[in-house]
């Protein structure tokens, strides 16, 4: 009887743990196919890869081309941009 009583214990903490793993832990639903005028996470990363592709900080060759892709993307969603020319780090350096 205490064999089995122990087992039982034993199960049970096990499938509490589980359960608690697996609802704690995020799930993913694709996305894409949201309407265009709603975020999707897809869609997203999709920029964030065209993005990524090579290093672009200031400078760097392909700043340029990253910064054409973000204002054509812009522009798709049918916002006014303007790029503004120069660059500073502030008043302090």
């Amino acid at each position: 009887m205490k064999n089995s009583t122990a087992l039982i214990t034993l199960l049970l903490v096990i499938a509490a743990v589980t359960l608690t793993f697996r609802s704690a832990m995020p799930s993913y639903t694709p996305d894409a196919e949201l309407e265009e005028t709603g975020f999707s996470t897809d869609r997203a990363l999709g920029h964030v890869k065209n993005m990524s592709e090579a290093p672009h900080a200031v400078g760097f060759p392909a700043h340029s081309e990253v910064r054409d892709y973000v204002v054509r993307e812009l522009e798709k969603l049918g916002l006014q941009t303007s790029i503004q020319l120069g660059y500073t780090a502030g008043d302090w350096g």
